[in-house]
């Protein structure tokens, strides 16, 4: 409960999505790229609002492309605090010792990229999407 204290009342939703045909209309986009699942019980809604990703110059003027937010503050509160752990870093990468391995077959290799799609295509599982559900809609409203 004490966590409950420090996050917003609501999760956030953009005042342009906030109404149901804007909603209804990205519900369905999403729905056709097998980014929903319809649930039975909903116990807690995501807030969504966009951020702009890049800017391109189009043929009849800027394309503006925008990155989908999901707000879960709210609902995250409910769960224990995972432990902390070290993200990767240039320094965390070079104190990696493969000394003991290290031989002519052996081939070390360092990447980085963005996944775009990383998040919307993992499979949860079913009992959690019931906390990830999108607001002031419903499954019937959706499929109508």
């Amino acid at each position: 409960m004490e966590n409950l204290m420090t996050v917003p009342e609501k999760p956030y939703v953009d005042e342009n999505l906030n109404k149901k045909e804007p909603m209804l209309k990205l519900a369905s986009r999403m729905a056709k790229a097998n980014m929903l699942r319809a649930v039975k019980d909903r116990k807690g809604n995501v807030g969504l609002f966009t951020v702009i990703k890049k800017i391109e110059e189009g043929p009849e003027g800027p394309v503006v492309t925008q990155r989908l937010i999901f707000d879960q503050r709210r609902d995250n509160a409910y769960w224990k605090r995972p432990p902390w752990t070290g993200l990767a870093s240039p320094s965390a990468i070079s104190m990696i010792d493969i000394s003991e391995e290290w031989n002519e077959d052996v081939e070390f290799v360092v990447a980085s990229g963005d996944l775009p799609n990383y998040y919307y295509t993992i499979e949860l599982p079913e009992w959690i999407a019931e906390w990830l559900c999108l607001p002031i809609i419903s499954v019937a409203e959706l499929t109508t």
